[in-house]
């Protein structure tokens, strides 16, 4: 694939002439930093002014002050990290001047910092400054493969003590824009994008060897989960009882009521005399599980009393000094009711140990704890994943027929037909920053990756207005540009966070109908602003997990919100937004939670048009777990968006297998709707450990992975002849393609080959890209797709 022409490559120094405040400069060392305004006429004066006769022919500038300097060394600076390509020359300059000397040696550097490696600093370029002129500071710079892709710092520096710099229009920019797309094309042609990229690449690293024999993966690795041998195995964890109880309910209300626990076992295991919340039944698994393989955990539990309580499931890992504890699973338990509450968890040993316990914790003390069915098992990962390619061309594809004919209709038969895709209409999107569109090579990867972007905080409401009386929509502006020039569609994030910590502290010392006034000012002011422009609007961020709105408006405030935004812009769909339903960890945000919740809005007549599942996953994501989630959320008969998804963790091919495990079961399941990560850049990634692209332009092994997978769900090279009345039938999923057919004249011999492009629907009936999806009782099934028939005329 030939790499495309990119945009905005010349300038990467971010707010070069200030007219964003100090917006990307920090000061080094202890000084201060302030942007001013100028004008050409007086800009010679310490304190320049804003009035004057002449103001309409003046030309008017933003600059930089850098006072209470206490060492030469002091200035100020901007990160290039990431921005700098290896080979080839850049011109850096700026126009300085200085205050409190008549002049003065100002001089540009480059700190560059390498993990083992001496820091280096590169002096690009210097002038003598004055105080009573602008004057242009001029330099250059190449950088090798060596010196390149560590932290990078562009400053100015020079004069003594007590000298306030001033400084403005900054620029870096490549000296040969023909040089820097040569190299993009080669660089990317190292990355291998998808249509270069093999199939075996989603072979993961380190699977576990395909299973030879019956017991390769243990029946359970803990033993007497059913307790049918009393407490064999089992111990009280902390001064409490365990005790082994039989129950004359062997076929009694939860068993009926949730038939998954299809054992019917009669015992279970009792913790009394609890004095402490982490206290509860235990037991050594450290012989039975191995490590870097997955496992899946399940149990049913039950709570004494009249109260909720949270109870966990936990892994408690000793390895030299102290010990570590580690939650795999969570849910809510209501003591008040009979029925039995089923808990799910996963885990994954990241190497060896000495030692691996696992508890039951949680409840208060006083409240007795009983667990019955505990079972743990080793997931099968090649098995899986052959249900979900299954599943995938079940639930994604759809099933084609072109019809070729001749300008008179008439069907040409025997035409050999070779059908490529080239493009997909799911949505596949990841998060952008104002900062990164400037950078070329994530441009050309995000276009190339990417359908749909996210904004990941210029359109947050602390992000546009932090205080009451400014407004900066001016970066949001600038993302919303850049996804229409690259044809992205645009999920706008977020109109409202429900988290008070992430809420402005002007907006907090608001009487209620002040607030009352700005959330509709915010409404009319945003939502009228990108009417048109975005697609989707999380309209009200993470409602499980706060509740300031909630609580200073009112019950109805979150309805009345939804109604709001919906009768400025019909079109937007609007979603919530929330986490932790896919992972099992927080049992008071799980997928049921959260359908209660979205339903209750629903019922109060929210016009909600999506569910957005954040998926951060921090640790070995669960294949059941998250197709449970998600099955439950489908109950609600909404399309299904993974808005935030990501993996952490410092093990890149785990890393791999893990994004492996969320995306298939994600792009299976029938109810997704699309799928946005929440970055890909090692640079500009919010969390640890989850990138697809290294600092250096070189895709991670889960980034190999990602791309693996997105060439698999494409329809590549169908071959096949048109029948005698010119139909060839096939099946592929849902985008643009080219069918090259190759004709032949049986009076003269000669073959004529024609290239044709064509669309194959997703062919749903909601508004998004998802498929459509039932659920009876615990059985899905899938609505049949109609044949979709493409005419091709040959003239």
């Amino acid at each position: 694939m030939e790499a495309k022409q990119v945009t905005g490559m010349a300038q990467i120094i971010q707010n070069g002439d200030f007219s964003k405040g100090i917006l990307g400069w920090v000061p080094i060392g202890p000084c201060e930093l302030v942007s001013e305004e100028g004008h050409e006429e007086n800009i010679c004066r310490s304190e320049p002014s804003l009035n004057h006769d002449n103001d309409h022919a003046i030309r008017r500038f933003h600059f930089v002050r850098i006072f209470n300097r206490s060492a030469p060394w002091q200035g100020p600076s901007q990160a290039l990290t990431g921005k700098v390509l290896s080979s080839i020359e850049y011109c850096a300059s700026a126009s300085v001047r200085i205050v409190g000397a008549k002049s003065s040696t100002m001089i540009m550097k480059l700190k560059l910092e390498k993990e083992g490696v001496l820091t280096k600093y590169l002096r690009l370029g210097e002038v003598k400054a004055v105080s009573n002129q602008w004057t242009d500071l001029v330099g250059s710079f190449v950088l090798d493969e060596e010196s390149n892709g560590g932290h990078m710092l562009l400053y100015l520096e020079g004069p003594p003590v007590g000298v306030d710099l001033l400084v403005r229009s900054v620029k870096v920019h490549p000296m040969d824009e023909h040089a820097v797309r040569k190299y993009i094309t080669s660089h990317l042609d190292e990355i291998a994008f998808t249509n270069r990229l093999p199939v075996a690449m989603i072979q993961p690293l380190e699977m576990i060897p395909d299973p030879q024999e019956e017991n390769e993966f243990p029946k359970n690795i803990v033993v007497n989960g059913d307790f049918q041998n009393c407490t064999h195995g089992w111990y009280a964890f902390g001064p409490c009882t365990v005790t082994a109880t039989c129950t004359d309910d062997r076929h009694g209300n939860w068993f009926l009521t949730q038939p998954q626990a299809v054992s019917c076992s009669s015992y279970y295991l009792k913790t009394s005399n609890r004095t402490a919340n982490w206290q509860g039944p235990a037991q050594d698994i450290t012989e039975r599980v191995r490590p870097k393989q997955p496992y899946c955990t399940s149990a049913w539990v039950k709570i004494s009393g009249k109260c909720t309580e949270l109870v966990r499931m936990s892994l408690k890992i000793v390895n030299g000094g102290d010990p570590i504890y580690i939650n795999i699973g969570e849910v809510e338990v209501d003591g008040r009711s009979t029925e039995w509450t089923e808990l799910l968890g996963s885990f994954r040993l990241e190497g060896e140990v000495h030692t691996v316990i696992l508890l039951f914790q949680g409840p208060p003390s006083g409240v007795d704890l009983s667990v019955t069915e505990v079972k743990g098992f080793a997931v099968d990962i090649h098995k899986r994943r052959k249900e979900l390619q299954a599943q995938t061309d079940k639930v994604r594809k759809r099933s084609a027929a072109l019809e070729i004919v001749d300008a008179s209709g008439k069907g040409i038969s025997g035409a050999r037909v070779v059908v490529n895709q080239k493009t997909q209409s799911f949505p596949f999107g990841c998060v952008v920053s104002r900062e990164a569109i400037d950078n070329p090579l994530f441009v050309e990867f995000f276009s190339s990756y990417f359908n749909w972007a996210s904004i990941e905080n210029e359109m947050k409401w602390h992000y546009t207005h932090p205080d009451e009386h400014t407004s900066n929509y001016e970066d949001a502006d600038a993302i919303v540009d850049f996804c229409q020039d690259k044809d992205l569609k645009v999920r706008g994030h977020c109109l409202f966070w429900e988290v008070e910590q992430y809420v402005q502290d002007w907006l907090k010392d608001l009487t209620v109908p002040e607030l009352y006034q700005a959330v509709e000012q915010r409404i009319f002011e945003t939502v009228h602003r990108y009417k048109g422009r975005v697609a989707h609007w999380d309209v009200i961020n993470e409602m499980l997990h706060g509740d300031f709105y909630h609580n200073r408006l009112g019950p109805e405030a979150q309805v009345a919100i939804y109604k709001r935004v919906h009768e400025f812009d019909p079109d937007a769909e609007l979603f919530v937004n929330d986490f932790n339903m896919l992972t099992g960890i927080e049992g008071s945000a799980t997928a049921s939670k959260y359908a209660d919740h979205i339903r209750g809005l629903l019922d109060q007549g929210a016009p909600i048009h999506g569910i957005g599942v954040q998926a951060h996953f921090r640790q070995c994501p669960s294949g059941l777990i998250i197709k449970q989630g998600l099955d439950e959320l489908a109950k609600l008969g909404l399309p299904i968006w993974l808005t935030e998804l990501d993996i952490m963790n410092s093990h890149d091919a785990r890393r791999a297998n893990d994004l492996e495990t969320a995306l298939r079961e994600a792009y299976a399941h029938p109810a997704v709707g699309g799928i946005v990560l929440w970055g890909f850049w090692e640079i500009s990634m919010w969390t640890e450990y989850g990138a697809l692209v290294d600092k250096h332009w070189k895709l991670t092994e889960a980034g190999r992975r990602y791309a693996a997978l997105r060439k698999e769900w494409m329809t590549k090279d169908v071959v096949g002849v048109t029948d005698a009345d010119g139909i060839f039938e096939f099946r592929g999923f849902p985008g643009t393609y080219e069918a090259t057919l190759t004709l032949h004249d049986e009076a003269t011999g000669d073959e004529t080959t024609i290239t044709k492009s064509f669309e194959i629907t997703p062919n749903s009936q909601s508004k998004t890209a998802c498929c459509s999806y039932q659920q009876e009782g615990t059985r899905d099934f899938f609505q049949p797709q109609s044949l979709q028939w493409v005419r091709l005329v040959i003239a």
